[in-house]
């Protein structure tokens, strides 16, 4: 496992790029029948006269391979990724079978807290097809722990 990064070691600018994951129609079908079961989704014959034309992943699907490929990519080491808000989400291309997505992530901001054991990064991450197009972007607030504590200290 990597090392833990704190806030103090967190500086605007700093970009992150994940693997990348291509994009299956049996995925798309199975996150869909779970978490939005929609026909758009769930049936290529029914997506077919749906307002796309053609089986398109959740827009829920896509925030969530966004999420697990960051947090697959360790962006601040072994510090978890802990959402404070989620602001600005958009959804700017529907996503079909055989895309190749990634997320690249840049920290715009830190900020300490009135709390002197955390701190706070907005970071805008943006979902990236194969073509280099933003199929997603929005802006992740995290709190990061200060280094100035007991090793297992932190608690929210």
């Amino acid at each position: 496992m990597s090392d833990p990064r704190f806030f103090e070691d967190v500086s605007v600018g700093e970009r992150c790029v994940t693997a990348s994951e291509l994009i299956t129609r049996e995925d798309i079908i199975a996150y869909s029948q779970s978490f939005d079961p929609q026909p758009m989704h769930t049936d290529e014959q029914a997506a077919k006269d749906a307002p796309f034309g053609e089986l398109v992943a959740s827009g829920w699907h896509t925030l969530s391979l966004t999420m697990r490929l960051m947090v697959e990519a360790k962006p601040f080491g072994s510090t978890p990724l802990i959402g404070m808000a989620v602001d600005e989400v958009r959804l700017f291309k529907p996503v079909v079978v055989g895309m190749t997505l990634h997320a690249e992530a840049e920290v715009v901001e830190v900020k300490g807290s009135k709390r002197t054991d955390r701190g706070y990064a907005r970071v805008v991450v943006r979902t990236v097809d194969d073509e280099g197009e933003d199929v997603v972007r929005q802006v992740w607030t995290v709190v990061l722990p200060r280094g100035n504590q007991d090793e297992g200290a932190w608690r929210l």
